[in-house]
């Protein structure tokens, strides 16, 4: 029978006079549903992609990414440079980090400054080092330095040579899970490569090359015993401290204080460092210690979670602590875990396994600039990410660095050998190279010109991967360089 007007307004006023009892209701049984096909879902993408990960063989798990190793061999826990961390009474120096304040490593320029360390700037720094009662004041500039760095960095310095000269088995670190309290500062390590870098300049300019050529052995075993860490800090750390040596190999290649011997030394030396290289297992390992904690989050109750979003450093109002822990819910932190690792997916094809560039294709997400809403439901991914295109071009720069020095010594040892420059680089293969390297921005042969009179240019195209014809940035060893990355000839007493 159908239903007459007026049955239909009695219907329609007894449900808006009923609405606000059932209203509350109706959202009460949706809105669990809707998390909880919410959470299923998410849960099943998650495990869909961990298997997916698996085949591509991924490897999500940190212990398995990061096994342990035994105290005896951990840098992090007994660094090689330990003897300079006692004072003059033998007492461990509290705290525990290298005092260097002192140091003139701001008087070694940067590589692209195309100029040599003046170390009567360095004398002039050091002048307020007053000598002990009896002591002659040192005239020279060079003999200042070392006895100013033997009174304040301890006398055992030749310990820190020893220590770095063992076996390559027991030069590795490892700064997880160690404790904080018993980790050594990473700028120790830092503070170790520029105290090798300054002596070593120092020495080739009183003819010392072999002595030059044991502190960058001490330095680049230091930068290589950080791959061991696959961390993003460790790997950013070792390729700044390669970076501090690059500076004396040049100073004593436009010298000419390097003999041959030690030029196929170094060379060799640069040749196993594969800074870039490193980029992808940084990734992969980033990577792991996010699925770690992410993972870590989803099976604590809810209760548990807000105090753990605390011990991570989010730190709600009191009152927003239960908020927040319900609003995490275990398909919000799987949805977030997911995105995550599709934005470490690419990532980690952009520098490839052997230091090459590969920026086309699927860009990574820019959370810094994404809208309000994807950043509060990526809350977790957001929050976690940083942006590594800085990182990405500070490895690349030092990478092009260290070929360009490669290069540079064979360039050294073909003019020694032939009394002039090669007018292509494959003229050094393979009798001074075994390959011509390769510039880590396109993956062509690094760039290279006989100007004639023993002068040469060297260079790679940089971050806008256009070729300049060797037109050199002022900036060029800062990340986001616009022109070519360009060794520097000779300085002009030269």
């Amino acid at each position: 029978m159908p239903m007459t007007a007026s049955r239909q307004r009695n219907f329609f006023g007894r449900l808006l006079y009923n609405l606000p009892v059932f209203a509350p209701l109706f959202l009460l049984l949706t809105i669990p549903g809707v998390f909880l096909a919410f959470s299923w879902n998410a849960e099943r993408e998650w495990q869909a992609y961990r298997k997916d990960a698996a085949a591509r063989g991924i490897n999500l798990h940190l212990p398995e990414l990061h096994p342990a190793i035994p105290a005896s061999e951990n840098l992090a826990a007994a660094p090689p440079f330990a003897p300079v961390r006692v004072d003059k009474k033998g007492d461990p120096l509290e705290p525990p980090k290298l005092k260097h304040d002192w140091l003139p490593f701001d008087l070694l320029p940067s590589l692209s400054d195309s100029r040599r360390p003046d170390f009567e700037k360095v004398r002039a720094k050091l002048s307020e080092e007053k000598p002990a009662s009896g002591e002659k004041l040192e005239p020279d500039a060079v003999a200042l330095f070392f006895r100013v760095f033997d009174r304040q960095m301890g006398a055992d310095w030749p310990a820190v040579l020893a220590a770095e000269a063992r076996p390559r088995t027991e030069f590795r670190i490892r700064y997880w899970p160690m404790p904080i309290s018993e980790k050594i500062p990473l700028a120790d390590f830092r503070t170790a490569a520029q105290c090798h870098a300054m002596r070593a300049v120092a020495l080739l300019r009183v003819h010392k090359s072999a002595e030059a050529f044991a502190e960058l052995h001490g330095a680049f075993r230091l930068a290589e015993a950080l791959k061991t860490d696959p961390a993003l800090v460790p790997c950013m750390l070792g390729a700044a401290m390669t970076y501090l040596q690059v500076q004396p190999v040049w100073e004593g290649l436009v010298s000419g204080r390097w003999e041959d011997a030690q030029l196929i030394g170094l060379e060799r030396e640069l040749a196993g460092l594969q800074i870039a290289a490193a980029y992808p297992k940084a990734i992969e390992m980033e990577r792991a210690c996010h699925n770690a904690a992410l993972d870590t989050l989803a099976g604590k109750s809810v209760a548990a979670r807000a105090n753990e979003l605390q011990a991570w450093g989010f730190d709600p109002a009191p009152g927003a602590k239960l908020v927040t822990a319900l609003s995490c819910s275990t398909g919000l932190i799987r949805d977030n875990q997911l995105l995550l690792n599709r934005n470490y997916d690419v990532l980690g094809q952009r520098i490839d396994h052997a230091g090459q560039w590969r920026p086309d294709g699927i860009q990574p997400i820019d959370f810094d600039h994404a809208k309000t809403g994807f950043n509060l439901r990526y809350f977790f991914a957001t929050m976690m990410t940083i942006n590594f295109s800085r990182s990405e071009s500070r490895l690349l720069m030092v990478e092009a660095r260290v070929r360009q020095a490669r290069l540079a010594i064979a360039l050294e040892r073909y003019r020694r050998s032939r009394a002039s420059l090669p007018e292509r680089l494959d003229q050094l293969v393979p009798a001074f190279l075994p390959a011509v390297p390769l510039d880590p921005y396109d993956g062509l042969p690094m760039r290279y010109a006989n100007d004639g009179e023993g002068a040469f240019r060297l260079w790679s195209i940089g971050d806008n991967q256009e070729d300049d014809g060797g037109v050199p940035d002022p900036n060029s060893d800062s990340p986001g360089i616009s022109l070519d990355l360009v060794w520097p000839g000779l300085p002009p007493e030269h």
